[in-house]
């Protein structure tokens, strides 16, 4: 679905997460993600290679990277959004309302 503008679905989910006001360190954003620092940084490097995101010194402790949504990536991200929320209708149209009631306990028990 975002084959349009060159991104892949996970690369989508990194760049929402990061649609804040302030920085975000690098090792709050894997826990947010639920993935491991490593696998974060490695799915980081072509975002920064397309200057989606931003990786620079934490302010407080200049130790820690922090990761900001540069302009460019809030350009790409605005174009995204509606892909995926084109997406999703067409998967709770395939898959129906109905079946997604149905599911939602079982995912939310398994995101817990």
């Amino acid at each position: 679905m975002f084959k349009p503008i060159g991104i892949t679905s996970g690369q989508f989910t990194i760049l929402s997460a990061l649609k804040r006001n302030e920085p975000v360190r690098i090792s709050d954003m894997a826990d947010l993600l639920g993935m491991d620092r490593t696998t974060l940084t490695r799915n980081l490097k072509p975002l920064e290679t397309m200057k989606l995101v931003a990786i620079q010194p934490d302010a407080r402790d200049r130790r820690i990277r922090s990761l900001t949504l540069t302009a460019k990536g809030r350009v790409l991200l605005k174009q995204a959004v509606p892909l995926w929320r084109k997406a999703q209708k067409e998967s709770n149209r395939r898959i129906g309302a109905n079946r997604w009631d149905e599911l939602r306990p079982t995912l939310d028990f398994l995101s817990a």
